[in-house]
């Protein structure tokens, strides 16, 4: 009985490259359990949602935020990713934003978050 429980409790299990409202869906963080999200832009240009499992209280300006937006770019020949714009999401809407006039184009660590963007977007993106 407890283990049904659970299951109902859990979030719907989401599938690689769904659209849900949208956004298509790439991967739940196995460390955090947030939810990763990507929207087409323009070429080479691809809007990452990520949405927190826990919201946070108070990182930006006080909000409650349950999210991050960030329009990356993308070089896959050069192998760099860099930030055009950036913010939060919270009940408000988008708030903490940060624009750049160019992307600062950088090669990602290792095992980091970027270098797991950049791999996806030129192995899955790119050419769609």
């Amino acid at each position: 009985m407890f283990l049904v429980t659970m299951a109902t409790y859990s979030q719907e299990k989401k599938e690689e490259g769904k659209n849900y409202n949208g956004w298509f869906f790439i991967c739940n963080s196995k460390k955090s359990g947030d939810e990763h999200y990507y929207q087409a832009f323009k070429k080479n240009y691809v809007w990452l949602k990520t949405v927190f499992k826990k919201p946070k209280k108070r990182i930006v300006e006080k909000h409650t935020v349950k999210g991050s937006l960030v329009l990356y770019k993308f070089d896959c020949d050069k192998r760099e990713i860099g930030i055009k714009s950036s913010g939060y999401l919270t009940k408000s809407g988008v708030v903490g934003i940060n624009q750049q006039v160019f992307a600062k184009m950088e090669i990602p660590f290792p095992d980091t978050m970027q270098l797991f963007y950049l791999n996806y977007f030129c192995n899955n993106i790119k050419n769609k």
